[in-house]
């Protein structure tokens, strides 16, 4: 989160700090690309979201963004 220090593997924090607002993004990712987000066993995900604090979420095999196809 912009303004917050990285969160050097540690889990997110239980409480957010007053005045910082939860925010969702979500990004199209192709089906045929989504193995490279998620890495082999996870591992590409897992820093991701180890390293940045965030929250990733895969969406399952056909549950489409609103307006795509893939």
């Amino acid at each position: 989160m912009p303004g917050l220090p990285p969160n050097r593997g540690k889990a997110p924090p239980a409480m957010l700090p007053r005045g910082v607002v939860p925010t969702t993004i979500i990004v199209a990712v192709p089906d045929d690309h989504v193995g490279a987000v998620v890495g082999k066993a996870g591992c590409s995900i897992n820093e991701i979201q180890q390293t940045t604090g965030v929250r990733m979420v895969i969406s399952d095999r056909n549950d489409y963004v609103e307006g795509t196809r893939d």
